[in-house]
């Protein structure tokens, strides 16, 4: 109960500054879309422009198309045309080949001749005729994308360019908003210690007092930062990521979903255990101060009756006791956070590279021709 309320007060104090904290999160949002349009943006640019250029084509008799040895050629997806000549630009690892008909584009290549070829495909054979293209042959082919290619790339920095404007002002506007909450904060805790009675005084160190008005609402400031900006920033990303892939891929959006129930239960545990060490470290904290402020103030008297050592031994105790436990929270958050971060990524490129074997290998290979024929 005591935690809820400190809860709802540290969430009634955002509420002082709501105007800024919502205009920054829905910067965030705003950045957050402009950055997820580039998965969409890289989809049509490989699907339309690089693997897309293996496919069907028509001849035809008009200007506007492919000419390649005499003839014209036009994508059969980009053209009105009712051409029965119908050809095949087939691509097979880093080779590809212009065969004379219509074969399927996902066949395989089972036997190559002189010029007739044999393709299976869905326990059907297809044999045609054709040849392999050189490099400077497909990239005949390929030069009318080009300059499609190079608008979508020059859209897509634009676009994130226009996303870290809006990320500038998340930042300014939450961090904006978290110094102002400490700011009233610490004004608010200062009025209440003048209203405190003088008992209260004399059974507190003056030391923890301090720490309280400083050390303490620091601690929170950094709360709202990571709460507001971080914790914001990766619930909305997340959300922003997960509409994405339903909206690419479905099935591959489902597994991920998996991980979901498996790092909240994570945080849960994180949050139960590093609390605690935490709780003991901040009162570790403040009862160092307490001891430096009553040991300067009153140095005249310790050293007086030579109680220097014990100070020091009362000191060294705290401050080997702030030392392990802060330990401990390194030792613990090195297991649990970054540990856990590199397994889900493993995981997921496993299940990646096992769900998007063919579509992966298409673009691996198309990287590598484009290589050699640069």
């Amino acid at each position: 109960m005591n935690q809820l309320s400190t809860e709802k007060r540290l969430f009634q104090y955002a509420l002082f500054f709501k105007k800024s904290i919502i205009i920054g999160l829905v910067c965030l949002m705003i950045s957050v879309a402009l950055e997820l349009s580039g998965p969409f943006i890289a989809k049509h640019l490989i699907d339309q422009h690089i693997v897309g250029v293996a496919n069907h084509y028509v001849v035809n008799e008009t200007e506007s198309g492919i000419k390649f040895e005499g003839n014209v050629y036009e994508r059969i997806d980009r053209t009105q045309s009712e051409s029965d000549e119908q050809v095949t630009l087939f691509q097979d690892g880093l080779s590809f080949y212009l065969f004379n008909e219509k074969v399927p584009l996902n066949a395989s290549l089972d036997h190559t001749g002189s010029n007739e070829f044999t393709l299976s495909f869905e326990d059907e054979t297809y044999v045609t005729t054709g040849r392999e293209l050189s490099t400077p042959e497909v990239y005949t082919f390929f030069k009318g994308e080009i300059s499609s290619i190079m608008w979508l790339l020059a859209l897509y920095i634009g676009l994130i360019l226009i996303a870290s404007y809006f990320l500038y002002f998340k930042t300014y506007l939450l961090q904006f908003a978290s110094n102002r909450i400490i700011q009233k904060m610490r004004r608010d805790v200062f009025e209440h210690i003048q209203s405190l009675p003088i008992k209260y005084f004399v059974d507190q160190p003056a030391g923890k007092i301090v720490a309280r008005v400083t050390n303490d609402t620091e601690a929170i400031r950094e709360l709202y930062v990571k709460v507001l900006e971080v914790f914001a920033s990766g619930a909305i990303y997340i959300l922003g990521i997960f509409v994405a892939l339903f909206i690419l891929d479905p099935k591959l959006a489902g597994i991920c979903l998996v991980l979901l129930p498996i790092m909240f239960i994570w945080m849960k545990a994180y949050k139960t255990v590093g609390g605690r060490y935490n709780k003991v470290i901040r009162e570790t904290n403040s009862q160092i101060n307490a001891n430096i402020n009553e040991s300067i103030q009153g140095m005249s008297v310790i050293q007086s009756y030579q109680q220097t050592d014990r100070m020091m031994n009362e000191f060294e105790e705290l401050n080997e006791k702030q030392r392990l436990f802060q330990t401990k929270m390194n030792t613990f958050t090195a297991w649990t956070s970054f540990n856990l971060v590199d397994v889900f990524r493993n995981v997921a490129l496993v299940v990646l590279s096992y769900t998007l074997e063919e579509p992966l290998l298409t673009v691996r290979h198309w990287y590598q021709r484009d290589y050699y024929m640069l």
